[in-house]
């Protein structure tokens, strides 16, 4: 749909609403409509739309790994606040097979939550708060930083398994938390929605989904390679191409070209062909997955240059 612009009253510009979307929300002569800047577009509605949304639950009886999946979903989802009750004052830890007091597991867990701080807490409750308000055009920073963290990732990794550093493999779980961290946040910025292009939100979002998933198989790589005893020539060959992979990926994602893409395809398809003449492992396995998610988040990129 186009407007054209009118010039009133010297440098006052000005365009017509939609008469269809004037009648549905009926709209009059002295109603007030919110405006918002949000990515080089300018968004009109009749509400705010960074009005807060709030939710209860109720988490009596859930382990912390559940507590951890309600909390996770409620702030992808949007959630400016949350209110939590409790009947049990511990619970349990299936990680650690131990007690755990309750609050402390609901405060660690939200220090994953980019922006949330529980502001209120009682015997059998909690409040987590949004405290700092997110902004569209913070999208692209954190991916790019998601993008860093998984380049430095494979980096690492082969740098710890030529030098045998089975600490640094070890301590590749601190960083796969991060990028977690970062890719929920990147998925709570798509759902809250503020005025980016619809066409394009669910590119978005599988391709941080993919970016996630590319940090969970660096991390069972990491995890997998710690527990070898012996370096093996071809992992590390193969570990060698991985980075030059998402080197390349890296480059074809922000600049793409058309010999870009080629040049990726055919460097994911000789290390799928290297891998599958070896003898399948986990670590195996894991580079394959590695390379098959950078396919699908360039398939995705693509999707959103065609938009």
């Amino acid at each position: 749909m186009k407007r054209k612009v009118i010039q009133l009253a010297g440098k006052t510009l000005v365009i017509s609403l939609p008469s269809k979307w004037v009648k549905q929300h009926e709209i009059k002569k002295g109603d007030e409509l919110e405006i918002e800047e949000a990515k080089g577009r300018i968004v009109c509605s009749t509400k705010n739309l960074f009005e807060s949304h709030s939710i209860n639950i109720d988490i009596s009886n859930l382990n912390s790994s559940m507590i951890w999946y309600y909390l996770t979903s409620a702030y992808i989802k949007g959630t400016d606040e949350i209110e939590l009750y409790f009947e049990n004052k511990e619970t349990n830890n299936p990680r650690t097979n131990k007690k755990e007091n309750t609050i402390e597991a609901i405060s660690r867990i939200t220090e994953e939550l980019i922006g949330m701080e529980m502001i209120k807490h009682g015997k059998n409750h909690c409040i987590l708060k949004e405290i700092s308000k997110i902004k569209p055009e913070e999208y692209d920073n954190i991916q790019r930083k998601i993008f860093f963290l998984l380049k430095n990732t494979a980096q690492e990794i082969l740098n710890a398994l030529k030098n045998n550093e089975k600490t640094t493999l070890q301590n590749i779980k601190f960083t796969e938390k991060n990028i977690n961290k970062f890719t929920n946040y990147c998925l709570r910025i798509l759902n809250k929605n503020l005025g980016l292009d619809n066409t394009k939100i669910a590119a978005h979002t599988r391709i941080t989904h993919q970016l996630e998933e590319i940090g969970d198989a660096f991390a069972i790589l990491a995890k997998e390679l710690g527990q070898t005893k012996k370096n093996n020539a071809k992992t590390i060959a193969s570990l060698r191409k991985l980075n030059e992979l998402f080197s390349l990926f890296f480059d074809t994602y922000y600049t793409p070209t058309k010999e870009r893409l080629n040049n990726t395809y055919a460097l994911r398809a000789e290390i799928k062909k290297e891998i599958n003449k070896q003898k399948k492992t986990e670590i195996n396995t894991s580079i394959n997955q590695i390379t098959d998610k950078i396919m699908d988040a360039l398939s995705s990129k693509v999707l959103i240059k065609l938009n």
